[in-house]
């Protein structure tokens, strides 16, 4: 309901102020992702030279 109604405003305010949230978003999200990545290690590491052989 809430994404609704905040996006209905963001494209009513014009075409700039939609792609300006439209990029705050998606740093937003690669920032979360980024923060995930660094913060869950992995549970088995791959040999990077036996992982490239065919």
């Amino acid at each position: 309901m809430l994404s609704s109604l905040g996006g209905a405003a963001i494209i009513q305010a014009g075409a700039v102020p939609y792609w300006y949230a439209l990029a705050g978003a998606m740093v937003c999200a690669f920032a979360g992702l980024a923060w995930v990545r660094n913060h869950f290690p992995a549970t088995v590491k791959i040999d990077a030279t036996r992982a490239m052989a065919p």
